[in-house]
């Protein structure tokens, strides 16, 4: 019979639950804005609230997507997943190829800035060999974060803690801006309706946004690869109901008792019985080998 608790659970998911989903989400969406605000600025001028407005909304219709077509198919994986799924394999290959090159967009504008960032600890990081020094670091990290797989699910506390420092940032920022160059008039003074900015300012500026975004593609793939299927028809004898299944997955994190990932494909084989009354579950039992997820499946 099924385990009620396998180990600890955690400590994201002890404490913060949904909150804890949306810090991870978070934190592969919100460190990209930092990288594009320059850019969009230099092109939006004034108009700059209103083009990360839209990519905002843009970008929670996204999600909405993502999550729909995530919890439908329980599969990792984002837009070429769910492009697989409603059109072809042609289309999701078009798919995969449009977020890599977002991707590389992303990289190129961090390794851009992040030297200007430096700037004021010394100006040798903003032009000539120290730019191009800072820039290649700042790509070759990338690689190696997303090679030895340091964030996602298995650095939740990490991810927690800069979410909330993120969000503190902001907030000191707001409450600076607003008490040290609080100007009105400055909102206005940029703009020009028969000139700046262009349209095809805006254009650039909204499409710089929208990449900065494009990190819900990456927390897409913290989604657990499991999935479930019954594997038979159900048997139904008065008011219980009995069926077999198989839950196949990856074992990508350690377990609560020390034992550490196999990395591999497991599957687990079992049954439920339900008991209702007036289409309500008054019992439900699970019966399986916990063991079975952590061996991997033999080929």
């Amino acid at each position: 019979m099924r385990e009620r608790r396998m180990g600890r659970p955690a400590l994201g998911r002890r404490f913060f639950g949904v909150p804890w989903l949306w810090a991870v989400a978070h934190s592969a969406v919100a460190f990209s804005v930092y990288y594009s605000l320059g850019v969009v600025a230099d092109n939006a001028l004034a108009l700059t609230p209103v083009v990360f407005a839209v990519a905002g909304l843009i970008y929670v219709v996204t999600t909405m997507t993502y999550v729909e077509g995530g919890a439908m198919y329980g599969e990792r994986g984002g837009s070429n997943t769910l492009a697989r799924y409603a059109f072809n394999e042609l289309v999701s290959f078009v798919a995969g190829w449009a977020i890599l090159i977002d991707y590389v967009i992303v990289i190129a504008l961090a390794a851009i800035t992040v030297p200007h960032y430096l700037g004021p600890i010394s100006s040798e990081f903003t032009d000539g060999s120290g730019e191009a020094i800072v820039a290649v670091a700042v790509v070759l990290v990338v690689a190696a974060i997303n090679i030895i797989g340091y964030t996602g699910s298995r650095r939740q506390g990490l991810l927690v803690a800069m979410t909330a420092a993120d969000l503190l940032l902001q907030v000191l920022l707001v409450v600076v801006g607003a008490i040290v160059v609080w100007d009105p008039s400055a909102l206005t003074d940029s703009l020009d309706a028969f000139g700046a900015p262009s349209i095809e300012n805006l254009a650039t500026a909204l499409v710089i946004s929208m990449v900065a975004v494009a990190g819900i593609e990456a927390s897409s793939d913290l989604a657990p690869d499991l999935a479930w299927r019954r594997v038979a028809p159900p048997i139904v004898a008065g008011d219980s109901v009995a069926f077999q299944w198989v839950r196949q997955g990856t074992n990508t994190g350690d377990w609560g008792d020390g034992t550490k990932a196999t990395g591999k494909a497991f599957e687990v084989r079992g049954s439920t019985i339900l008991r209702l009354h007036d289409y309500k579950i008054l019992y439900q039992g699970d019966y399986y080998d916990p063991a079975a997820m952590k061996r991997p499946v033999a080929k």
